[in-house]
């Protein structure tokens, strides 16, 4: 009984996990997400609007099937060097992994000096 219930909880955890990770970024700055860095910096990560969701079949197509992290992200994309949130600066550093998964309506990005760090990936698909 005891094993049934543990099981249980972990099942429900994990969901719980997996469900809240579907929106992962701490504020929205005119139309691009961003995390705090918890570095103690002032500095942000570029991530995605919404995490991806890689379904487990392919279309009709033969494609995977995805949500992209901007759904409604095109033309040019120009990330800024610094943004503000709750009256605070922060300066922009990083582009995250799939940052822009399934963007296939951009069509250029211009990143600024300020982005040191671009992990892989980031505009995947």
């Amino acid at each position: 009984m005891k094993k049934t219930l543990l099981s249980l909880l972990v099942m429900v955890c994990a969901a719980a996990t997996a469900s809240a990770d579907i929106y992962t970024y701490d504020f929205m700055s005119n139309g691009l997400a961003y995390k705090i860095n918890n570095d103690g910096s002032n500095t942000v990560s570029v991530t995605y609007e919404q995490r991806c969701k890689h379904l487990g079949w392919d279309d009709e197509l033969g494609a995977d099937a995805y949500s992209p992290s901007y759904p409604n992200l095109a033309g040019a994309v120009s990330i800024p060097g610094t943004v503000q949130n709750n009256n605070k600066m922060y300066r922009v550093t990083r582009i995250e992994q799939e940052a822009f998964w399934g963007c296939t309506a951009i069509t250029s990005v211009s990143i600024p000096a300020s982005v040191t760090t671009v992990e892989p990936n980031p505009f995947q698909y």
